[in-house]
């Protein structure tokens, strides 16, 4: 898994790859059950990693960088509950 500080934003960066409709769910669902911001961005398409309609009208089948703009967790928790869905 790579994760990947942002220097000119302080941001992290990690790159998903949901493959499918169902992954896609289970992806927002994991992203609700975090405290904090988080963009799932495609060139240059962005959307709430939180919505259900935002994630599903990406193209799955390709990578998508996820931005964390504010996190409550740990970075190891972060990583934890990302690492399923990451390349």
């Amino acid at each position: 898994m790579e994760t990947c500080k942002n220097p000119e934003k302080n941001m992290l960066t990690y790159n998903i790859l949901l493959r499918t409709p169902d992954n896609a769910i289970r992806f927002v669902n994991t992203m609700n059950s975090l405290d904090g911001y988080f963009d799932l961005c495609m060139g240059s398409r962005t959307f709430d990693a939180k919505s259900v309609l935002g994630v599903l009208s990406m193209d799955l089948r390709r990578p998508m960088v996820l931005r964390v703009i504010k996190n409550g967790h740990s970075l190891e928790e972060l990583n934890d509950r990302l690492e399923p869905y990451c390349i």
